[in-house]
């Protein structure tokens, strides 16, 4: 009886000890994106990044002074090219561009740059038109057209503008080479705050009265809105065009539900619709997606079926040992 009681013991305590370990791996693997490995940036201040997946190419722009361009592999993290500019070049967001080029945008501010020998091209440098601030929120990918928020500028009489609160936004697209304007969207929303192109070049996504909608610029047709009301500062797409990056989670585009939390922050580089770069404590962080989000389950992982293998053959070593002490004793109350 004292063997039985001690095995019986350290039965539970297998059962807990695994249970207690399973659960733990599980834990730690249970969100769909994990961190596959993290490098030193080499620099601190802020940072700007751009992925270009077919050349294997990473681009770091330090945005604050002084300027700081820094190409590196993809894949490894390697410094390939270590450039310092002059002056200040007001970018604040990168862009990789289909034909290779690296773009920067701004204000009313579109620079391509040449990832080899870092030479700059000022697209868009000012407004020659009526007083208007003029945001600029995204470039196309194949490098050809801009997207802008525009609100008019109301000037006081010692030279200053400024844009009244119930000034409402207007979005245009114009040809980064001519000028020529393409398309143009007047809204009553008085909020420039986002804007982006999605993959295929051929819409944009742009949020009114804090819907996301989606429109096809060429037919000028709204194709898709958020069902769910959410304010939106920045606005980074990943390919697919269904999802997007907020600073603690990446987002559904059409019902607004967070699909994922994650405190990425928007210092990153979606690169492809399963990894994503972020920067942040010096570090470059290589994010991996594992499964769709919001697809978790116990049953996804080894050590929920091992757990219960070995829960069921405890159980039945701890009821079997059970059954026969019970029919031994009940063998010698029957003598």
């Amino acid at each position: 009886m004292k063997m039985i009681r001690i095995r019986f013991q350290l039965s539970t305590l297998l059962l807990l000890t695994a249970t207690i370990a399973a659960g733990l791996a599980t834990q730690n693997r249970r969100s769909a994106w994990y961190v596959s490995k993290s490098i030193a940036s080499g620099a601190e201040g802020k940072f700007e990044l751009a992925a270009f997946e077919d050349q294997d190419r990473l681009a770091c722009l330090k945005t604050t002074s002084p300027e700081r361009l820094v190409v590196r592999r993809l894949s490894t993290g390697e410094v390939l090219h270590d450039f310092y500019f002059d002056g200040d070049s007001k970018i604040d967001c990168l862009q990789a561009g289909q034909d290779g080029k690296l773009y920067g945008f701004g204000a009313y501010c579109v620079i391509r740059i040449d990832l080899q020998t870092s030479e700059r091209t000022e697209l868009i440098a000012g407004s020659d038109g009526p007083p208007e601030s003029v945001l600029v929120k995204g470039v196309s990918p194949d490098g050809r057209s801009v997207l802008l928020a525009v609100q008019d500028v109301v000037e006081l009489p010692n030279g200053r503008g400024i844009i009244r609160p119930s000034t409402p936004v207007t979005y245009r697209i114009r040809d980064l080479v001519t000028g020529a304007l393409q398309w143009e969207l007047k809204t009553t929303d008085t909020r420039d705050s986002a804007g982006a192109f999605l993959s295929d070049g051929k819409r944009i996504a742009i949020p009114i009265h804090n819907h996301l909608q989606i429109w096809d610029y060429g037919k000028n047709v709204r194709s898709d809105e958020s069902q769910v009301l959410f304010p939106v500062r920045d606005l980074l797409l990943f390919p697919d065009g269904r999802r997007f990056v907020t600073p603690h989670s990446i987002r559904d585009l059409h019902s607004g539900v967070d699909l994922e939390r994650l405190d990425i922050g928007l210092e990153c580089a979606i690169v492809n619709d399963s990894f994503l770069i972020n920067t942040s404590n010096g570090q470059l962080n290589y994010w991996r997606r594992r499964r769709v989000e919001g697809s978790w389950s116990p049953l996804s992982f080894p050590e929920a079926w091992v757990t219960g293998a070995l829960a069921i053959a405890l159980m039945f070593n701890v009821v079997g040992h059970w059954r026969r002490q019970r029919s031994h004793d009940e063998h010698v109350a029957g003598r």
